[in-house]
């Protein structure tokens, strides 16, 4: 009787045990639950990913900081458009359909092969050893100032840019107009050696490039470092 009432107990005890270790299992889901619903409505903030990797082309690795420029320049430039066409309830311009595709995705895309291309063809000019001369080099700087003047207060906000991150970019293109502007008078033509050319192309296979899709997928252009302050 008594060996029973001790297996009883033992077996209650068991019991106890597994519940409880249940219950802290099932506490740290909940937790881990509630943190990445937290999170998901905390949403994306822009300029707290600057740092991320958006794009890997050959040796250069291309932080979201740099690809700031070329969305700047993106939305600067079509937001004159888009304010001509007036707010919608689906957005007004931005949110246009063109061949079955929004032209915010298509801005977008727009944006990432000019980076793409400007990397690939930067880094085929170092790799020919091509150099910039210093009236280059102090064009460069003085485009720098004037794009950091040009810059509004939610452009600065949203890209933390200052006058090296311009430089750099700015460099970068640079190398790659010059060389392009090269392989013109060489008899290519801009068709050839556009994103998808012929000549393009064959420049593009040395450079492997990989997508940072997921941190893409996180901004719409429109309303990344313009009209980010209003809402849907």
């Amino acid at each position: 009787m008594r060996e029973k009432k001790k297996k009883d107990t033992k077996r209650l005890e068991n019991v106890i045990t597994v519940v409880c270790i249940l219950i802290i299992f099932a506490s740290v889901l909940a937790f881990i639950y509630l943190h990445a619903v937290q999170k998901e409505k905390q949403g994306f903030v822009y300029a707290k990913n600057l740092d991320k990797t958006a794009l890997e082309v050959g040796d250069e690795v291309i932080t979201l900081k740099e690809v700031s420029y070329y969305i700047m320049v993106a939305e600067s430039n079509y937001n004159h458009a888009s304010n001509q066409y007036g707010n919608s309830s689906l957005g007004g311009f931005w949110n246009l359909r063109i061949n079955h595709k929004y032209f915010k995705n298509m801005a977008k895309e727009t944006v990432r092969n000019a980076c793409i291309r400007d990397n690939i063809y930067y880094q085929q000019a170092r790799k020919e050893g091509y150099e910039l001369d210093d009236q280059s080099i102090a064009a460069i700087e003085e485009k720098a100032v004037e794009e950091m003047n040009r810059l509004t207060e939610e452009q600065r906000e949203t890209t933390q840019y200052g006058k090296e991150d311009m430089v750099k970019v700015l460099t970068k293109i640079e190398y790659a107009k010059t060389y392009v502007a090269l392989l013109m008078q060489q008899g290519f033509t801009e068709e050839q050696l556009d994103t998808g050319g012929e000549k393009y192309e064959e420049y593009a296979a040395a450079y492997p490039v990989v997508i940072n899709q997921e941190l893409w997928n996180h901004f719409s252009l429109g309303k990344t470092t313009i009209n980010n302050k209003k809402d849907d």
